[in-house]
């Protein structure tokens, strides 16, 4: 992954992405800080793996559909288990930052009306 991209000004097409991203996560009203925190971080550590799996020449399970399927699987789940044992230590992090965003007065978390 080239370090120059992460640098980059979000485009359209990022943001819709981030967009999905949010839905895909059900992160909705209602939902705690913890909570949010916590898939995030699952969410963030898949895309990391997609992103990481991207660099092998062919992919662990070749360039047909099916290995489409089978390398999304091994994203999310190894995604999930890197956020289960809290590896990169980002949910609590979010968590404070959700909780000093909503303050103390107890609100849940907002939906922005699911456009992106």
């Amino acid at each position: 992954m080239d370090a120059g991209r992460i640098t980059q000004p979000l485009d359209g097409a990022l943001i819709a992405r981030l967009g999905r991203a949010e839905r895909d996560a059900d992160i909705h009203v209602g939902t705690s800080p913890k909570e949010a925190a916590a898939k995030f971080e699952a969410l963030f550590a898949t895309l990391l793996v997609k992103e990481m799996r991207k660099a092998l020449p062919d992919g662990f399970f070749g360039s047909e559909a099916d290995g489409d399927i089978y390398a999304g699987w091994l994203d999310q789940h190894l995604g999930q288990a890197i956020a289960k044992r809290g590896d990169l230590h980002l949910a609590p992090m979010v968590e404070r930052s959700l909780e000093h965003e909503l303050g103390s007065n107890g609100r849940e978390l907002e939906s922005n009306g699911g456009g992106a």
